[in-house]
């Protein structure tokens, strides 16, 4: 098992036990998640260093959309999920191309993301403010 699996596999017994919640980025919002982790914002600062993780991988190697499953070298949208106890560290990063990225709707895609990822989720990530984190 490489050390991806190991993490990821970590990552979903760690999430079924505690719950999942999300962050969805945009790169319009990208900046002002730097500026508020340079200010000291510690959820600031875990959110931008998973962002900068995700946008890094995806640059180098081209994921999928997690939506549509359409290649994507330059998400629109990064979702982040992080255990619900935001264990330090933990997190797992999925890009959405331009058409899923699309604000219409996107939390509800994003809930679906999650439901095909990880099945058997009790709780979705649900809403808090919009166009920022679910």
């Amino acid at each position: 098992m490489s050390k991806e699996d190991e993490y990821f596999a970590a990552f979903c017994h760690l999430i079924y036990k505690v719950g999942v919640t999300c962050d969805i980025v945009s790169r319009s919002e990208a900046q002002g998640i730097v500026i508020a982790a340079g200010s000291g914002n510690k959820e600031a600062a875990e959110l931008c260093r998973a962002v900068s993780f995700a946008v890094g991988r995806v640059e180098k190697r081209p994921a999928k959309c997690a939506c549509c499953q359409r290649m994507v070298s330059d998400p629109a949208v990064i979702v982040i999920l992080f255990p619900a106890n935001r264990a330090p560290g933990m997190s797992v990063g999925l890009a959405l191309c331009e058409r899923c990225g699309d604000q219409k709707g996107l939390v509800g895609r994003t809930q679906d993301c999650v439901k095909a990822l990880f099945p058997g989720m009790m709780a979705l990530p649900q809403p808090t403010h919009e166009g920022g984190r679910a």
